[in-house]
């Protein structure tokens, strides 16, 4: 899927699925793309990425015909500059709480702000597209993705959610739990938060997507208005396969 498709997809709320990538191996994002899933997400967050596993996982998701977004470890500029220059159709955005932060990430990933120029890494087809073609296109390639996953954003977010910087948002409902000081992603609060969040992208417009564990969940968010999912993880999914598969023997 190529980044405009990616976005395209993202913007027109069509129905997307992921899921994240905890291990940083190019193989793994191999056989993601044998699966049918639309995206991967590579998470720099919460697992041992660094920029050389990023890059070849990015390469092996753009080979495979998958969206590749990467969820940042922190939001500095050169730290966007880097995922942006391997390839990567999107960025996820932790904590976000408020539009000023929205605008220092839009801002440093673009060539209109503050991004550094550059035609030489993947992202400028090492050095083949020439500079008004690439200036003309990627910024507008790129899916800016703010995860919603702290009490105060969710309080904030009538103010935020308009905001033209962000092109998608991502509930985090296990942060949300965490922040609204409960055990479950389950909780009143949380679930009156995604309702919140899933009414006020609703009336804006704006695409919203959710992390699920389990894929039945996604029948009933699509109901209120999600359109894309990150479900699970490789991690995940392991687990769950060769649980399942040592339940058929018995005891030892």
């Amino acid at each position: 899927m190529s980044a405009e498709g990616f976005r395209s997809r993202l913007l027109a709320r069509l129905p997307t699925v992921g899921t994240f990538v905890k291990t940083p191996a190019h193989a793994v994002v191999e056989v993601l793309g044998k699966t049918g899933l639309d995206f991967v997400a590579l998470d720099a967050e919460h697992a041992p990425f660094d920029r050389a596993q990023l890059d070849v996982c990015v390469m092996a998701g753009r080979a495979a015909g998958l969206g590749v977004v990467v969820r940042l470890p922190n939001t500095l500029a050169h730290t966007i500059q880097d995922v942006l220059d391997l390839g990567a159709n999107g960025i996820i955005v932790p904590h976000i709480t408020d539009a000023d932060t929205i605008t220092a990430v839009r801002h440093a990933s673009t060539y209109g702000g503050s991004r550094g120029y550059s035609n030489s890494p993947r992202a400028g087809g090492y050095g083949t597209r020439p500079m008004p073609q690439l200036l003309a296109e990627a910024d507008a390639a790129i899916a800016i993705i703010g995860q919603i996953e702290d009490a105060a954003a969710v309080d904030a977010f009538e103010q935020t959610v308009s905001h033209p910087g962000a092109d998608a948002f991502l509930i985090g409902r296990a942060d949300l739990a965490v922040s609204y000081g409960c055990t479950s992603i389950d909780a009143a609060p949380v679930r009156a938060a995604v309702a919140r969040v899933a009414r006020l992208c609703a009336e804006a417009r704006k695409p919203l997507g959710i992390f699920v564990t389990d894929p039945s969940e996604c029948s009933t968010f699509m109901g209120e208005g999600i359109s894309f999912f990150i479900v699970g993880s490789d991690q995940s999914a392991v687990l769950k396969y060769f649980r399942d598969t040592v339940a058929h023997f018995p005891a030892r």
